[in-house]
């Protein structure tokens, strides 16, 4: 007599059949608003599990502007930088690229790409990628309330030092 062997059990096989993915994308920052002028971090965080960094990538729109391979010397390198960016290599690495002295035209869609190298010969690489857009912007709206708390702490203090004159 045979017996049928549950469905679990080929579930079970087909899972384990699935060829698992080791590298993930695990956080993107990238601000919505940058200053005219400023500096701006842009940061994509990724686990590896394991495997080997083969690069990062940063673009915007469809032209890379920066690179991080540590196959390469030297291993960060400003590529084809658009008019309006100008990349700080020094503060840049593996997770994050500086921007500084944003100009206008630096307003667009950014997107970090992060690909691995696979141990097993002809094993194609992963790849795992996201985008967010940042606009330039004249003032940041955080400016604005700094510069309103400031005035603020400053009128408050010159009271202070007026109400103690005349005590």
């Amino acid at each position: 007599m045979r017996t049928a062997l549950p469905l679990s059990f080929f579930l079970l096989l087909l899972v384990s059949l699935e060829p698992s993915s080791a590298l993930k994308m695990t956080e993107v920052n990238i601000p919505k608003q940058a200053g005219l002028g400023k500096r701006a971090t842009l940061e994509c965080e990724y686990d590896l599990e394991g495997a080997r960094l083969k690069q990062v990538r940063w673009s915007i729109g469809t032209g890379v502007f920066y690179r991080y391979d540590p196959r390469k010397e030297p291993e960060k390198e400003a590529l084809a930088v658009p008019a309006g960016l100008t990349v700080d290599l020094e503060a840049s690495g593996s997770t994050r690229v500086v921007l500084d002295k944003i100009g206008r035209s630096a307003s667009g869609r950014y997107r970090c790409e992060v690909s691995d190298r696979p141990d097993a010969e002809g094993a194609t690489p992963q790849i795992v990628s996201a985008e967010r857009d940042m606009l330039v912007v004249d003032r940041l709206e955080d400016e604005d309330s700094r510069a309103g708390a400031g005035a603020s702490v400053a009128f408050a203090a010159a009271v202070t030092n007026f109400a103690v004159l005349f005590a």
